[in-house]
């Protein structure tokens, strides 16, 4: 890693995912597996844009930012459980790997079989 990509790894654990008022503990359920508590920081009316053959939607969705170390592979059938309201996850936006940041689009209705 570069020393920029060191310093913003740096920052997302030391200040936003460090308890210190930017984030909140949350339970995160992968599919078939074990529940563990993540830091995430919430977004309820995270707004997404997709282009099209007919133009741009956008759409209004709770959302998640967690490390991406804490969300490995497939994100298909994952939960997340934040103040006793289950939320399914309906996509992970970002990159792979330890120290970056990943968005998970979340939805309280199940999506997957």
């Amino acid at each position: 890693m570069s020393e920029l990509t060191d310093t913003i790894a740096a920052d997302l654990d030391d200040v936003f995912f460090s308890g210190s008022g930017f984030d909140e503990a949350v339970s995160y359920t992968p599919d078939g597996g074990s529940a563990a508590s993540i830091n995430v920081i919430w977004d309820d009316a995270f707004e997404t844009v997709e282009f099209g053959d007919e133009g741009e939607v956008r759409a209004v969705q709770p959302a998640c930012f967690a490390k991406a170390s804490d969300i490995s592979g497939d994100t298909d059938g994952d939960t997340v459980v934040r103040n006793s309201t289950t939320y399914y996850v309906t996509r992970k936006l970002g990159a792979e790997g330890s120290g970056d940041a990943v968005v998970l689009l979340l939805s309280k209705r199940a999506i997957h079989g």
